[in-house]
């Protein structure tokens, strides 16, 4: 599916949910036939919106395999949730789908990210909110399973992992900015007779053919 396929899929189901809505607030109780139409739609629109979150990643080959495992549990969960809606199927059915949608939601994420790389020595700021997405999401399939016999502290630890991590993202962006702006610029040849040469934007440089020396500047 191409991406504005994903995003014309998206269009329809907004407004699918929104002409349900409508309905239900202007002729009262949808009954439970109708609630689980809007919900089998919601469902639907949040696996199209996680997936479109990875797809520029996976189109452009970034942050290893994690796009299109994001794109894959995107749609399963979405899937799996609505059969749920449907089936009213046992708790450890839900527990299985809600690590699947942990899993696409992290993997969104980390897709997200990908789009902002860093240089130099603050690229390890992108490298930290991956990681520290991964062990967010694994603290939370955790939790799912484990119900009540969580160790103590265990949701301060957590609360600090998403701190950090909110700070981390935050900053990803911030940082790419930041080194793209300062890393040198390079080009390949001479303004003034075209020949090729290695020289960098703001550095004095001698073309080998001309033999001129000038400096190249960015405005």
């Amino acid at each position: 599916m191409t991406r504005a396929t994903f995003f014309k899929t998206i269009l329809v189901l907004v407004a699918f949910n929104a002409a349900i809505a409508i309905f239900a607030l202007l002729g009262g109780d949808m009954g439970e036939t109708g609630s689980k139409i809007l919900g089998s739609s919601l469902l639907a629109t949040m696996g199209a919106v996680l997936a479109l979150i990875c797809a520029p990643a996976s189109s452009a080959s970034r942050a290893w395999w994690w796009p299109r495992v994001g794109m894959a549990a995107a749609g399963l969960s979405a899937a799996l949730f609505i059969y749920g809606v449907w089936t009213e199927p046992g708790d450890v059915f839900f527990q299985a789908t809600a690590s699947i949608l942990v899993l696409a939601i992290a993997a969104a994420l980390i897709s997200l990210l990908s789009a902002w790389p860093g240089a130099g020595g603050l690229a390890w700021v992108r490298t930290a909110a991956t990681l520290l997405a991964v062990v967010g999401g694994a603290m939370i399939v955790t939790a799912i399973w484990a119900g009540d016999d969580l160790p103590g502290g265990y949701w301060r630890f957590f609360g600090i992992v998403m701190v950090l991590l909110a700070a981390a993202a935050i900053a990803t962006p911030v940082v790419h900015r930041m080194t793209a702006q300062t890393a040198p610029e390079p080009y390949t040849h001479c303004p003034f007779d075209g020949a090729t040469v290695s020289g960098v934007v703001g550095k004095t440089t001698k073309c080998p053919t001309c033999g001129r020396m000038y400096e190249v500047a960015l405005r």
